[in-house]
């Protein structure tokens, strides 16, 4: 399955690249392919919205917890 904002991920890949410019220790982020930054942000996606947060949903149709 392809990254998806709102359906299966937080972030794209471009905002991530963004958020581990200014990260110490991110070799494996910018050496890995585009695809598979995709297929890590959808499984942190995944893991993030296992996590019990206070809060809802803020529409019925989300797709994501938050």
């Amino acid at each position: 399955m392809a990254l998806s904002l709102t359906y299966n991920s937080y972030a794209s890949v471009a905002e991530a690249d963004y958020y581990f410019e200014d990260r110490m220790t991110v070799t494996a982020w910018t050496n890995a392919s585009t695809a598979d930054k995709a297929k890590a942000l959808v499984s942190a996606t995944r893991v993030i919205d296992k996590e019990q947060f206070v809060g809802s949903a803020t529409s019925s149709t989300q797709a994501l917890s938050f």
